[in-house]
């Protein structure tokens, strides 16, 4: 993105997804946006949380307990990509 546009464009969700999984790759430009766009940090740290819960639920045993009931790990990666989503509706809401 060049120095430019970096104060007029907004950073894309896969830019941001990226970034979000591996902000130490050339990023330059990323990290120059976010510097002057609020609306673009507040979209990253949905970003974050999901894949910081990404990461947990990889970790996780194959099954979580819950009200004595096993809960498979795909429903919690389901339950993180839905909140995933409903981030991008409540962001498209707001413009």
């Amino acid at each position: 993105m060049p120095a430019s546009a970096a104060a007029t464009r907004h950073i894309s969700e896969n830019d941001l997804e990226v970034y979000a999984l591996d902000p130490l790759a050339d990023a330059t430009p990323i990290e120059e946006h976010l510097l002057v766009c609020e609306e673009c940090r507040v979209r990253l740290v949905g970003w974050d949380e999901y894949v910081g819960a990404m990461r947990e639920a990889k970790v996780v045993p194959n099954r979580v307990w819950c009200s004595g009931r096993p809960v498979p790990r795909s429903v919690l990666a389901l339950a993180a990509s839905c909140r995933a989503v409903l981030f991008y509706f409540v962001d498209e809401l707001d413009h």
